[in-house]
């Protein structure tokens, strides 16, 4: 009987409903990828007429629905094959499995959960009406998105206030669809509690981009010269990153072939597949093998650094980036070859290589030889994978020359993955332990060889580096001050509210400066750890930059806000700053220049937030007793001079808090927003008011940091202990416009005030 093969390819970038539906970037590519590769005339088995392409605004509910009832359910036999392809968003309401969806061009999440649950594509329907009823002898569904297709990500997570965990973290695929019935197979992109990643490298989402691979070579069976279910599934799962491994559901009848060879395969591309156990061809018979544990120069990698860089970031190569990048460790460091070895079951198998420098051996040959004399060292040379050492070489002769070959261990989640380098000159002065931490730094910063972003690569090694150390050379530490600067120039300020709790007229009292990273909204947390790691210089050029431009954009956006263009009707704004920097008279000259300009903002508007997660500067002429009443000198420097106010930031979880607050007579306290979650949060409050406000006239104003509609406490509780002040996203999340409360906004908030 003849054979026929179905698919139906869905993809969707762009959702009508972007409040929970986010956009992506490359699902509509990474469909039209796949459809070309499968209709591919000479390699594939399935031909145009049979497959189906919905992409964008095509792909609504009721399009997919008749289209998969037409292409999957109504026009198979029972010898067929059909195959259903879907990237994009996946969600769950509440914690109910089978209210899973497919997301769908036109869905909307709200109508789902309050008028009609079938305005949507549920799984269980899906499941059942067209996967259960398809005639089709083998059915494959793969599903291309976050936790393996579940979830929308977090960020739109409870951006309603009367909404909250609609969107649940629960799993898409139910593995108990696809236990009762052969041949119904279903292929996720990730484990379940990880995010599937689309990568710019690859132009494609990074379980795509492999599947892409796979089905042009890489996962070819050797015997049979087809493409399986069995080893494309293989090939993904040894090359995608180790925390983004690919999951399987169901059985399958046999074997489902999606693609066959061709006279075009890529022979590079086969040898991909290769294990190796033992090889014929070895080193000198009489050569005594000893490993040596690397050892620790310094000076020598700066220019091998920049090298590697420099190559890195020459993206005309049109490899693979895993193929680019370690053929530029190749390169840079005079070697033969380079290869990154990942444990499969008992085998090790190629993950990803570099070219082969010219030489007398095939490349299959030399690898086989090189692993056939690493494979026992590994499993009796305890020393390789020792904590006490970041790597091993040993020395080998070829062809009467003395060369090294080094081995790494590689910082793999999941796997164990090793890198291969040989070839390299007994006499490298590149030969120690801070090469194997360049190159470890590199795997991780490079996410297992599947991105790259030079000057956040570099400067994830430079910090490894210090880390791993305490110091590096001067030439270093000049050049990750460099990329500190120019990553810095890149933030950009967003604006949160600090609210008066009143059941009658709660308002927005003041505003506090976030810093915020542009591409996708978070805080530049690698900015914040780099600054801490590095020292006062990074700190300082960290603080001075924000500080300025906090202002300018704070006084930008009251010119954009009705009612706030007078200087008299500007709110305070708080601005984060290091103990360490107010310390140093380079700061100090900062803010005094740019208050200056009062028509920026009046000084008195200026509230410097104090972290109590940095401790405060240590001094070697004063006992650590005093150390408190320098900093309080220093700081009334400001108060005198610029007119300016302090609040302690992250109350209660840092360094000395009481101390500080009984010594800084600070104009705030904000109180960590950990307090929520501890039983004792009565004694807390009432223990940081009493404090605050002991022997004083003006007692400080405690705040409650990370309010939101998540946390465990009423704002009604909390105003019964007498919290006047909160901060949080209670009303929205921050952003760069100063808005005032609405009328909804308000009676929201007297309602939540006067629930206890």
């Amino acid at each position: 009987m003849k054979r026929t093969n179905y698919a139906v390819l869905i993809g969707i970038n762009n959702y009508h409903d972007s409040q929970y539906l986010p956009s992506l970037e490359y699902a509509e590519k990474d469909c039209q990828d796949f459809y070309k590769l499968l209709t591919d005339i000479e390699t594939s088995i399935f031909l145009e007429e049979n497959t189906t392409l919905l992409l964008g605004e095509d792909a609504t509910t009721n399009n997919i629905r008749e289209v998969l009832f037409r292409e999957i359910v109504q026009k198979p036999t029972a010898n067929d094959t059909v195959l259903v392809y879907f990237s994009g968003h996946g969600f769950i309401l509440g914690q109910d499995q089978r209210k899973a969806y497919l997301g769908t061009r036109d869905v909307d999440v709200m109508t789902l959960l309050t008028k009609n649950r079938r305005a949507g594509l549920r799984m269980d329907e899906l499941y059942e009406d067209i996967f259960l009823a398809s005639p089709a002898k083998c059915v494959l569904f793969i599903l291309d998105s976050c936790h393996s297709g579940a979830f929308v990500p977090s960020v739109t997570k409870g951006t309603m206030s009367s909404v909250t965990k609609i969107l649940t973290d629960e799993k898409l695929i139910d593995k108990r669809f696809f236990l009762g019935e052969t041949g119904r197979v279903a292929i996720v992109s990730c484990p379940a509690d990880v995010s599937s990643y689309e990568s710019k490298e690859f132009q494609n989402s990074v379980f795509t981009y492999y599947l892409l691979q796979g089905l042009r070579g890489g996962a070819i069976e050797q015997d049979t010269g087809e493409v399986t279910v069995d080893s494309l599934l293989t090939y993904i799962r040894n090359h995608a990153p180790s925390n983004q491994l690919p999951g399987r559901y169901g059985q399958d009848y046999g074997r489902i072939v999606l693609a066959k060879s061709s006279s075009n395969w890529q022979e590079q591309n086969t040898k991909e597949q290769t294990t190796f156990i033992s090889s014929k061809a070895q080193f000198h018979s009489q050569q005594r093998l000893e490993v040596t544990p690397l050892n620790n120069p310094f000076e020598p990698y700066k220019a091998f650094l920049d090298s590697l860089i420099k190559l890195l970031t020459d993206e005309s190569s049109l490899s693979s980036v895993e193929n680019r990048v370690l053929e530029a460790v190749r390169i840079t460091s005079s070697a033969d070859f380079v290869v990154v070895l990942r444990q499969y079951q008992d085998k090790w198998i190629i993950r990803a290589q570099s070219h082969l420098e010219a030489t007398q051996l095939s490349q299959s040959t030399y690898v086989e030889t090189v692993v056939s004399q690493i494979l026992p060292i590994l499993s009796s040379d305890k020393s390789v994978f020792s904590r006490d050492y970041h790597g091993a070489f040993l020395l080998y002769e070829d062809r009467e020359t003395t060369k090294a070959l080094m081995f790494l261990p590689l910082p793999s989640l999941l796997t164990n993955d090793l890198m291969v380098v040989c070839g390299l000159s007994q006499n490298s002065p590149i030969l120690g332990e801070v090469y194997g931490r360049i190159l470890s730094s590199l795997y991780s910063a490079s996410h297992e060889l599947t991105s790259v972003q030079t000057s956040l690569v570099e400067a994830a090694i430079l910090d490894d580096l210090k880390r791993a150390y305490g110091f590096v050379s001067l030439a270093m530490y000049h050049r990750r001050f460099q990329l500190f600067r120019e990553r810095l120039s890149q933030m950009i300020v967003h604006f949160e509210p600090v609210l008066y709790l009143s059941p009658k007229r709660p308002y927005i009292y003041s505003w506090e400066a976030l810093a915020r990273n542009p591409d996708n909204g978070f805080a530049p947390i690698d900015l914040f750890e780099a600054a801490e790691l590095w020292g006062d210089q990074f700190m300082i050029e960290l603080d001075i930059y924000f500080m300025q431009h906090a202002i300018t954009a704070y006084h930008a956006a009251c010119l954009r806000t009705p009612g706030r263009r007078r200087v008299e009707d500007i709110q305070e704004l708080s601005v984060n700053v290091y103990p360490q920097s107010l310390m140093h008279e380079t700061y100090f000259k900062a803010v005094k220049q740019i208050l200056a300009d009062e028509e920026l903002l009046q000084a008195e508007k200026l509230i410097l937030e104090i972290s109590e997660k940095s401790p405060l500067p240590e001094y070697k002429t004063v006992s650590k007793k005093s150390a408190l009443q320098v900093f309080r000198r220093e700081l009334g420097k400001y108060v005198r001079e610029l007119k300016i106010g302090f609040a302690i930031d992250d109350f209660g979880v840092g360094h000395a808090s009481v101390n500080r607050l009984a010594g800084l007579n600070p104009a705030h306290v904000k109180i960590d927003r950990d307090i929520l979650h501890q039983a004792s949060i009565d004694i807390t409050c009432r223990f940081v008011l009493d404090l605050a406000s002991e022997g004083r006239s003006h007692a400080p104003k405690v705040v409650i940091e990370g309010f939101d509609n998540t946390s465990p406490v009423t704002l009604g509780k909390l105003y019964q202990l007498g919290i006047r002040y909160v901060q949080g996203y209670i009303i929205g999340k921050s952003g760069t416009e100063l808005n005032r409360l609405d009328p909804q906004q308000r009676d929201y908030l007297k309602q939540l005030i006067s629930n206890v």
